[in-house]
């Protein structure tokens, strides 16, 4: 089971309601992507810093947000 307990992401010039969709966008892109065999690991925190200025749509930067996500879940179970 997946269970992300607090994403907190900073786009700046969205709204509350795109940012809540960009938000469940980039979690439902985590959960499908994480790999089998993660099993039941509390991960406290992860900060990934990223510059989005080449990515022109939402979408792109959710997958890349989401690819982030997971290479930090994947090192700190490592």
């Amino acid at each position: 089971m997946t269970q992300i307990n607090e994403l907190v992401i900073r786009v700046p010039g969205m709204d509350a309601e795109e940012s809540n969709s960009f938000g469940k966008d980039v979690a439902r892109q985590v959960a499908e992507a994480l790999p089998e065999g993660m099993g039941n690991q509390h991960i406290p925190e992860l900060k990934i810093k990223m510059t989005a200025s080449q990515l022109n749509s939402s979408s792109a930067m959710a997958s890349s947000v989401a690819s982030q996500i997971i290479l930090q879940l994947k090192l700190a179970t490592l």
